[in-house]
């Protein structure tokens, strides 16, 4: 069964009009990390195809590539990225579900579904983690658990004790971790996806648009600005009022 709902959407809209976007938002979105665009992240596949025929080359992150696998035993309809680089204590030709770096460290997410610190220690941050990973600081969110059960988590790569940040909007995915705890996320437990921003232990309300992150990239969430991508690769930006809750 795939781990991850598919929504195709292909046009933008939200509750106040959205203007085209801009070459600065298109900088926030794709640029990679460094200086203060560091904890927004970014995942971006590469349109030519690499040397592996249909297998498109991916970059993780700043420093982190590989290739993306089809067809691999247990793929389960994910996608699976064999590293071209080292990642942390992992070599080059390692197969996992994302890799990123995290306030110092390089973090793994394994074919297992097992969150690791790749620092050579191996110690596990948590199991049972979905991509995509999204990066804030010194913490990481993700959709945890089953299909259809999947609900957002939240960990400290130093701290480690992850702990669940959402209850009773399974299944949700594709989390964006901004700043202050803040964070949105997507949620099919209304029959149909909806997307709703939250604070750690806050309520989530409910934001007014039609547009989601619907791709295995990471949404990149400023406080401000959501810059994301849906399954076609579109990309998207909307404007989040944190004092209202909703565009």
């Amino acid at each position: 069964m795939p781990r991850f709902p598919f929504v195709l959407l292909l046009t933008a809209a939200c509750a106040q009009p959205t203007e085209p976007v801009s070459d600065q938002t298109a900088e926030l979105a794709l640029a990679p990390n460094e200086g203060p665009a560091q904890d927004l992240g970014r995942v971006a596949l590469e349109e030519q195809p690499s040397a592996a025929g249909d297998h498109a080359r991916v970059t993780l992150d700043e420093g982190i590539a590989g290739i993306v696998e089809a067809g691999l035993p247990g793929a389960d309809h994910e996608r699976l990225v064999r590293l071209t680089t080292a990642a942390g204590a992992l070599p080059a030709g390692s197969i996992v579900l994302d890799a990123r770096h995290v306030d110092g460290v390089v973090v793994s997410l394994d074919r297992d579904h097992r969150l690791r610190v790749q620092d050579g220690s191996g110690r596990v941050l948590d199991e049972d983690v979905n991509a995509p990973l999204s990066v804030f600081g010194s913490r990481i969110a993700y959709a945890r658990g089953e299909m259809p059960l999947q609900e957002i988590a939240v960990v400290d790569v130093h701290v480690g004790a992850p702990m669940s940040v959402t209850e009773g909007y399974a299944p949700a995915w594709n989390p964006a971790l901004g700043p202050d705890g803040a964070f949105l996320f997507v949620s099919g437990r209304a029959g149909s996806a909806q997307l709703f921003r939250s604070t750690i232990g806050g309520t989530p309300a409910v934001i007014d648009t039609e547009v989601f992150p619907s791709s295995l990239t990471a949404p990149r969430f400023d406080g401000h600005l959501l810059a994301f991508e849906d399954e076609a690769g579109v990309a998207h930006a909307l404007v989040v009022d944190p004092q209202e809750g909703a565009p």
